[in-house]
Protein backbone atom coordinates (compact mmCIF):
# COMPACT_ATOMS: atom_id res chain seq x y z
CA UNK A 1 0.00 0.00 0.00
CA UNK A 2 2.83 2.41 0.84
CA UNK A 3 4.46 1.74 -2.53
CA UNK A 4 1.12 2.31 -4.27
CA UNK A 5 0.64 5.63 -2.48
CA UNK A 6 4.20 6.66 -3.37
CA UNK A 7 3.69 5.95 -7.05
CA UNK A 8 0.33 7.68 -7.07
CA UNK A 9 1.80 10.79 -5.45
CA UNK A 10 4.67 10.87 -7.90
CA UNK A 11 2.29 10.60 -10.83
CA UNK A 12 -0.37 13.08 -9.75
CA UNK A 13 1.21 15.91 -7.75
CA UNK A 14 2.51 17.68 -10.89
CA UNK A 15 0.02 17.22 -13.74
CA UNK A 16 1.93 19.26 -16.32
CA UNK A 17 5.21 21.04 -17.04
CA UNK A 18 4.18 24.49 -15.82
CA UNK A 19 5.95 25.61 -12.64
CA UNK A 20 4.66 26.98 -10.49
CA UNK A 21 1.12 25.90 -11.34
CA UNK A 22 -2.15 25.56 -9.49
CA UNK A 23 -3.89 22.27 -8.71
CA UNK A 24 -7.67 22.04 -8.43
CA UNK A 25 -8.50 19.88 -5.41
CA UNK A 26 -12.26 20.17 -5.96
CA UNK A 27 -12.71 22.46 -2.95
CA UNK A 28 -15.98 24.35 -2.57
CA UNK A 29 -14.26 27.69 -1.94
CA UNK A 30 -12.53 27.55 -5.33
CA UNK A 31 -9.09 27.59 -3.69
CA UNK A 32 -6.32 26.14 -5.85
CA UNK A 33 -3.14 24.93 -4.16
CA UNK A 34 0.33 25.33 -5.67
CA UNK A 35 2.23 22.30 -6.95
CA UNK A 36 5.32 23.06 -4.85
CA UNK A 37 6.74 25.26 -2.09
CA UNK A 38 8.26 28.69 -2.59
CA UNK A 39 11.82 28.26 -3.98
CA UNK A 40 11.21 24.57 -4.81
CA UNK A 41 11.27 23.08 -8.32
CA UNK A 42 9.34 19.92 -7.46
CA UNK A 43 6.72 18.92 -4.86
CA UNK A 44 9.15 16.92 -2.76
CA UNK A 45 11.69 19.76 -2.40
CA UNK A 46 11.42 21.74 0.84
CA UNK A 47 12.20 25.07 -0.82
CA UNK A 48 12.94 28.20 1.18
CA UNK A 49 12.33 28.87 4.87
CA UNK A 50 10.96 32.24 5.93
CA UNK A 51 10.10 34.00 9.15
CA UNK A 52 6.47 35.14 9.22
CA UNK A 53 6.11 38.38 7.26
CA UNK A 54 9.66 38.28 5.85
CA UNK A 55 10.41 37.80 2.16
CA UNK A 56 14.13 36.98 2.29
CA UNK A 57 15.81 33.77 3.47
CA UNK A 58 18.28 33.66 6.35
CA UNK A 59 20.80 31.20 7.75
CA UNK A 60 19.47 31.56 11.29
CA UNK A 61 16.11 32.62 12.69
CA UNK A 62 16.10 34.45 16.00
CA UNK A 63 14.16 37.33 17.53
CA UNK A 64 17.35 39.36 17.37
CA UNK A 65 17.29 39.24 13.55
CA UNK A 66 13.52 39.08 13.06
CA UNK A 67 12.76 42.33 11.25
CA UNK A 68 9.20 42.55 12.59
CA UNK A 69 10.20 42.76 16.24
CA UNK A 70 12.44 44.95 18.36
CA UNK A 71 14.67 42.01 19.23
CA UNK A 72 12.55 40.07 21.72
CA UNK A 73 9.55 37.73 21.60
CA UNK A 74 7.25 40.27 23.26
CA UNK A 75 8.02 43.16 20.89
CA UNK A 76 6.61 41.72 17.63
CA UNK A 77 5.04 44.36 15.42
CA UNK A 78 1.37 44.42 14.50
CA UNK A 79 1.17 43.66 10.75
CA UNK A 80 -2.62 43.68 10.62
CA UNK A 81 -5.30 41.01 10.61
CA UNK A 82 -3.70 39.18 7.68
CA UNK A 83 -0.54 39.55 5.61
CA UNK A 84 -1.89 37.38 2.78
CA UNK A 85 -1.61 39.29 -0.50
CA UNK A 86 0.31 42.19 1.09
CA UNK A 87 3.93 43.29 0.79
CA UNK A 88 4.69 41.02 3.76
CA UNK A 89 3.50 37.95 1.83
CA UNK A 90 6.46 35.94 0.49
CA UNK A 91 4.23 34.12 -2.00
CA UNK A 92 3.17 37.40 -3.59
CA UNK A 93 6.73 38.77 -3.45
CA UNK A 94 8.27 35.70 -5.10
CA UNK A 95 5.56 34.53 -7.52
CA UNK A 96 3.43 37.59 -8.25
CA UNK A 97 0.09 39.03 -7.22
CA UNK A 98 -2.12 36.05 -8.11
CA UNK A 99 -0.40 33.92 -5.45
CA UNK A 100 -0.68 34.34 -1.69
CA UNK A 101 -0.19 32.63 1.65
CA UNK A 102 -3.24 30.56 2.68
CA UNK A 103 -5.66 31.54 5.40
CA UNK A 104 -6.54 29.25 8.34
CA UNK A 105 -9.94 28.74 6.69
CA UNK A 106 -8.28 27.49 3.51
CA UNK A 107 -5.98 25.21 5.49
CA UNK A 108 -8.92 23.75 7.43
CA UNK A 109 -10.87 23.26 4.20
CA UNK A 110 -7.95 21.29 2.77
CA UNK A 111 -7.75 19.15 5.92
CA UNK A 112 -11.49 18.52 6.16
CA UNK A 113 -12.28 17.88 2.50
CA UNK A 114 -9.35 15.79 1.30
CA UNK A 115 -7.89 12.43 2.28
CA UNK A 116 -4.68 12.73 4.31
CA UNK A 117 -1.97 10.14 3.62
CA UNK A 118 1.45 10.05 5.31
CA UNK A 119 3.75 8.67 2.63
CA UNK A 120 7.05 8.91 0.75
CA UNK A 121 7.70 10.58 -2.61
CA UNK A 122 11.15 10.20 -4.17
CA UNK A 123 12.63 9.22 -0.80
CA UNK A 124 11.05 12.25 0.88
CA UNK A 125 8.67 11.78 3.81
CA UNK A 126 5.60 13.96 3.80
CA UNK A 127 1.85 14.44 3.47
CA UNK A 128 -0.28 13.61 0.44
CA UNK A 129 -3.63 15.40 0.30
CA UNK A 130 -6.01 13.71 -2.15
CA UNK A 131 -9.12 15.59 -3.28
CA UNK A 132 -12.51 14.11 -4.08
CA UNK A 133 -11.68 14.74 -7.75
CA UNK A 134 -8.60 12.47 -7.36
CA UNK A 135 -6.12 15.36 -7.76
CA UNK A 136 -3.30 15.43 -5.19
CA UNK A 137 -0.72 17.72 -3.66
CA UNK A 138 2.33 16.54 -1.75
CA UNK A 139 3.91 18.58 1.05
CA UNK A 140 7.30 17.41 2.32
CA UNK A 141 7.89 17.06 6.05
CA UNK A 142 10.25 20.02 5.97
CA UNK A 143 10.24 20.72 9.72
CA UNK A 144 11.30 24.23 10.74
CA UNK A 145 14.43 26.33 11.19
CA UNK A 146 15.69 28.53 14.01
CA UNK A 147 19.42 28.26 14.69
CA UNK A 148 19.31 24.80 13.06
CA UNK A 149 16.81 22.43 11.44
CA UNK A 150 14.22 20.75 13.65
CA UNK A 151 11.77 17.90 12.88
CA UNK A 152 12.89 17.54 9.26
CA UNK A 153 11.43 14.32 7.73
CA UNK A 154 9.34 13.96 10.88
CA UNK A 155 6.84 16.85 10.79
CA UNK A 156 5.63 19.48 8.37
CA UNK A 157 4.96 23.12 9.35
CA UNK A 158 3.72 25.67 6.79
CA UNK A 159 2.83 29.32 7.34
CA UNK A 160 -0.59 30.84 6.86
CA UNK A 161 -0.97 34.59 6.41
CA UNK A 162 -2.92 35.10 9.64
CA UNK A 163 -1.56 36.03 13.08
CA UNK A 164 -2.72 34.16 16.15
CA UNK A 165 -5.23 35.69 18.57
CA UNK A 166 -3.18 34.30 21.47
CA UNK A 167 -0.12 36.52 21.27
CA UNK A 168 1.62 38.90 18.90
CA UNK A 169 4.56 36.50 18.61
CA UNK A 170 2.39 33.64 17.19
CA UNK A 171 0.81 32.97 13.78
CA UNK A 172 -1.43 30.23 12.38
CA UNK A 173 0.22 27.44 10.44
CA UNK A 174 -0.47 24.00 8.98
CA UNK A 175 1.14 21.22 10.98
CA UNK A 176 1.24 17.49 10.29
CA UNK A 177 3.01 14.25 11.13
CA UNK A 178 2.61 10.53 10.53
CA UNK A 179 -0.78 10.31 12.27
CA UNK A 180 -1.99 13.89 12.68
CA UNK A 181 -2.78 17.03 10.69
CA UNK A 182 -4.16 20.30 12.07
CA UNK A 183 -4.15 24.09 11.68
CA UNK A 184 -2.15 25.34 14.66
CA UNK A 185 -2.25 28.78 16.28
CA UNK A 186 1.11 28.72 18.06
CA UNK A 187 3.76 29.13 15.37
CA UNK A 188 6.54 31.38 16.66
CA UNK A 189 6.72 34.17 14.07
CA UNK A 190 10.53 34.35 14.10
CA UNK A 191 10.84 30.67 13.07
CA UNK A 192 11.72 29.74 9.51
CA UNK A 193 8.92 27.74 7.85
CA UNK A 194 8.25 26.89 4.20
CA UNK A 195 5.21 28.29 2.39
CA UNK A 196 2.81 26.49 0.05
CA UNK A 197 0.91 29.24 -1.83
CA UNK A 198 -2.71 29.28 -2.98
CA UNK A 199 -4.65 31.07 -5.68
CA UNK A 200 -8.29 31.00 -6.79
CA UNK A 201 -10.46 30.73 -9.88
CA UNK A 202 -10.66 34.49 -10.35
CA UNK A 203 -6.88 34.79 -10.23
CA UNK A 204 -6.48 32.14 -12.89
CA UNK A 205 -8.94 33.96 -15.16
CA UNK A 206 -6.67 37.01 -15.07
CA UNK A 207 -3.83 34.88 -16.42
CA UNK A 208 -5.76 33.79 -19.53
CA UNK A 209 -4.97 35.80 -22.71
CA UNK A 210 -7.87 37.99 -23.84
CA UNK A 211 -7.92 36.26 -27.23
CA UNK A 212 -9.58 33.27 -25.61
CA UNK A 213 -13.14 34.58 -25.91
CA UNK A 214 -16.53 32.93 -25.96
CA UNK A 215 -16.30 32.77 -29.78
CA UNK A 216 -13.20 30.59 -29.65
CA UNK A 217 -13.99 26.89 -30.26
CA UNK A 218 -10.76 25.77 -28.62
CA UNK A 219 -10.51 24.25 -25.14
CA UNK A 220 -7.77 25.61 -22.85
CA UNK A 221 -6.30 24.64 -19.51
CA UNK A 222 -6.53 27.31 -16.80
CA UNK A 223 -2.89 28.14 -17.61
CA UNK A 224 -3.83 29.22 -21.15
CA UNK A 225 -2.54 26.06 -22.87
CA UNK A 226 -4.71 24.74 -25.72
CA UNK A 227 -5.70 21.14 -24.99
CA UNK A 228 -8.31 20.43 -27.67
CA UNK A 229 -11.36 21.61 -29.61
CA UNK A 230 -15.03 21.49 -28.68
CA UNK A 231 -15.76 19.44 -31.80
CA UNK A 232 -13.47 16.69 -30.48
CA UNK A 233 -15.45 16.41 -27.26
CA UNK A 234 -14.19 16.72 -23.69
CA UNK A 235 -14.21 13.07 -22.64
CA UNK A 236 -10.47 12.66 -23.24
CA UNK A 237 -9.55 15.38 -20.72
CA UNK A 238 -8.51 14.67 -17.15
CA UNK A 239 -10.78 15.92 -14.32
CA UNK A 240 -10.06 19.56 -13.56
CA UNK A 241 -10.74 23.14 -14.66
CA UNK A 242 -10.82 24.23 -18.31
CA UNK A 243 -11.71 27.31 -20.35
CA UNK A 244 -14.53 26.67 -22.84
CA UNK A 245 -15.92 29.64 -24.83
CA UNK A 246 -14.48 32.10 -22.35
CA UNK A 247 -15.92 30.38 -19.27
CA UNK A 248 -14.37 28.14 -16.63
CA UNK A 249 -15.91 24.67 -16.51
CA UNK A 250 -15.11 21.81 -14.18
CA UNK A 251 -14.85 18.31 -15.67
Amino acid sequence: MLMLMTLMAKAQTCPDEHHPHAIDMGLASGTLWACCNIDANSPEECGGYYAWGETEEKEEFTYENYIHSDGTWDTCHNLGDSISGTDYDVARAKWGEVWRMPSPEQINELIEHTAYIWTIVNQTQGALFKGMNKNCIFLPAAGRRDTSFSYRNVEGHYWSGTPSPYGSFYAHHLGFGDSWVVCLENGGRKNGLPVRPVTDFASDIRQIPSAKTKHDESVYSIYGLKVGNISEGLQHLKPGLYIVKGKIVRL
